[in-house]
């Protein structure tokens, strides 16, 4: 389950919360950015985990039919490491029209995901 959490935050609250909801599953949530395929971005954010799980920022590229090019993950965060800023540049594939911004969980817990910055790289 999704929500925004106004009692946590990196920097501020609110941040955007996952929960599997005492389930040893998986769960993403995005938010969609037009994009061009071949464009450089330098993506960054901040994810905190609680649970025995694992959570991530990642991003999933769609072509012009909305169907998923690839997935990617930028960086982990496990419980107990508190908030933890991290990021990666990455280069567009062929035909990706829209990138998908992800907080991923896996595993029993709940995830945040906070402070994120997305810059074009020339």
């Amino acid at each position: 389950m999704a929500s925004y959490d106004s009692t946590e935050g990196g920097t501020a609250p609110p941040s955007l919360k996952i929960d599997t909801c005492g389930t040893d599953g998986k769960g993403q949530v995005a938010q969609l950015i037009a994009c061009n395929s071949g464009e450089k971005l330098n993506i960054n954010g901040s994810v905190k985990c609680l649970g025995s799980g694992m959570v991530s920022l990642a991003v999933q590229y769609y072509d012009d039919r909305s169907s998923p090019i690839r997935f990617e993950h930028l960086f982990f965060a496990k419980q107990g490491d508190g908030w933890q800023s991290g990021g990666k540049t990455v280069t567009l594939p062929e035909r990706a029209v829209t990138l998908g911004i992800v907080l991923y969980a896996e595993g029993v817990g709940k995830g945040w995901l906070d402070d994120v910055a997305i810059t074009r790289v020339p």
